[in-house]
């Protein structure tokens, strides 16, 4: 199996999808990669018009099927292709000769280079803080899953991102909080012993 000549061109000048970029970096042997680059990267015209095919590949993108679906939709919900910069990231490098593929979702603010999720962490750590602080005085100790989950609902936040930041207010140094064993071996949480 041979990656077709147009799609090797892209992947050589690095104009992929974040998405692809990804999937690639997960692939462990080059015949799966090939397999996926065959089967699932969509071969993308960037002036949407599929008769222009220049040799040096500078109107051609390798998208997954859902940055494809954004930039050519179909049916009644067609979005802008402005819709699609948060999810195609590739930038310029060296004079605009070549396209190479920006780090997933970083954004300049006021000069300092930010992701996504970094800027939701900006808005939900204080918030979340707050939930604990209120919930701690309410209960002083309480189930570390059933916060958990709790948080997470209030917060809409992912389980995950709850028990980071969670952990983050327990460290051992300078955390306001403790994890504690109860008799029953749950795993519990309260304000920290000063000693």
């Amino acid at each position: 199996m041979t990656i077709d000549s147009r799609k090797a061109l892209c992947l050589s000048l690095s104009r992929l999808c974040y998405h692809v970029v990804a999937a690639l970096k997960s692939i462990k042997t080059d015949r799966e990669k090939e397999k996926y680059i065959n089967s699932v990267a969509i071969l993308h015209h960037c002036d949407n018009d599929s008769k222009n095919n220049p040799a040096d590949g500078s109107n051609w993108l390798l998208v997954c099927r859902s940055c494809n679906h954004i930039l050519n939709p179909r049916g009644k919900s067609k979005r802008s292709q402005s819709a699609l910069r948060h999810k195609l990231h590739y930038i310029r490098e060296g004079g605009g000769e070549r396209e190479g593929v920006r780090e997933r979702g970083y954004e300049e603010t006021d000069g300092v280079k930010m992701s996504g999720e970094m800027k939701k962490s900006i808005i939900c750590v204080p918030k979340f803080e707050k939930f604990l602080e209120l919930l701690m005085r309410k209960f002083t100790v309480m189930v570390v899953e059933d916060f958990v989950n709790a948080t997470s609902k209030e917060l809409n936040i992912s389980q995950n991102t709850v028990r980071r930041y969670l952990n983050r207010e327990t460290n051992p140094i300078n955390g306001k909080y403790e994890y504690f064993l109860t008799p029953d071996n749950e795993r519990c949480i309260r304000l920290r012993s000063i000693t």
